[in-house]
C-alpha cells in the first residue's frame, strides 16, 4: 500500500486528505502554489511503504491510479494533477507519471526531490550498502540475479515525447542517489524534448538550508504556472 497525501489547491481553499480520508495540515510551502496556479490543481505526494514480505511494486502504482480515478469521478470541475515526491516517493512519482499514466495522461507535471531514476546504475546495482533501501520496493531480488525487475522499476526507461514536464532538485553530496542520476534524467528528457528544469544544491540527501528549500518551492511554483 502507498501512503498518499492529497493537496487540493484552489484560489479560495486548500484541502488535504489521504486515501483513507485522514486530514493533514497544509504545508506552508504550497500556499503560494495554490494561490498562483488557479483553481483545480491537485498535488499528489506519494510515500513508499512496501516491505520485504510485501513489496510495494506494483501495488503502489495501482493505489495512485485508483485515487486519481476516484477524484476525477468525484469532482464536477476539471482537475489538473501534479505528482510531487521526495526520495523513494519521488521515484514512485516518476514511475507512475512516465509509465502507469501513459494511457490516461492525467499527470501534467512531475516533481522529483532527490528521486532515483535508474536502478541499473552501478551506484545501485553493485552497491550492497544501498540494496536494503530497494528491497521494500521489489522484494529480495539482487540486481545481478534479477536485472529485469530492476530495469522495470527504473523510471528513466519510460520517458517519451508525451511524458509530463519534469522539475527536479538534487544535492551535490548525496550518498543515497548517485551523482549521475540527475544528468541522466535530464539528458533523457532533453532527448525527447520534454520540458524540464533541474537544480543541484549544496548538500546531501536532506537537511538542506532554508534558502535552498525556499528557492526550490519558488521554482516549483513558477514551473506549475507555466505547465499546468
Amino acid at each position: 500500500m502507498v501512503r498518499l497525501k492529497l493537496i487540493y489547491l484552489s484560489i479560495k481553499k486548500i484541502q488535504n486528505r489521504s486515501a483513507s480520508g485522514e486530514k493533514y495540515t497544509s504545508p506552508a510551502e504550497f500556499n503560494g502554489i495554490g494561490k498562483s496556479s488557479g483553481g483545480g490543481l491537485v498535488i499528489l505526494i506519494p510515500e513508499q511503504t512496501g516491505s520485504e514480505e510485501s513489496p510495494g511494486f506494483p501495488k503502489q502504482l495501482d493505489d495512485i491510479k485508483a485515487v486519481i480515478a476516484f477524484l476525477k469521478s468525484s469532482f464536477t470541475t476539471d482537475l489538473s494533477f501534479a505528482v510531487f515526491g521526495v526520495s523513494a516517493g519521488a521515484h514512485l512519482a516518476m514511475l507512475y507519471s512516465y509509465w502507469w499514466d501513459r494511457n490516461n495522461r492525467d499527470v501534467k507535471v512531475v516533481v522529483s526531490h532527490v528521486g532515483p531514476v535508474d536502478f541499473m546504475d552501478d551506484g545501485y546495482c553493485r552497491n550492497i550498502l544501498l540494496y536494503p533501501l530497494i528491497v521494500p520496493l521489489i522484494g529480495p531480488h539482487p540486481c545481478a540475479e534479477f536485472p529485469d525487475i530492476w530495469n522495470q522499476t527504473s523510471p528513466i526507461n519510460y520517458i517519451e515525447e508525451a511524458s509530463p514536464p519534469t522539475i527536479g532538485f538534487y544535492g551535490n553530496l548525496d550518498i543515497l542517489v548517485p551523482f549521475g542520476q540527475m544528468p541522466a534524467l535530464q539528458g533523457r528528457l532533453e532527448s525527447v524534448r520534454v520540458a524540464n528544469e533541474f537544480t543541484r544544491y549544496q548538500g546531501g540527501h536532506n537537511g538542506w538550508p532554508d534558502t535552498s528549500i525556499q528557492d526550490m518551492y519558488r521554482k516549483i511554483t513558477d514551473f506549475l504556472q507555466v505547465h499546468m
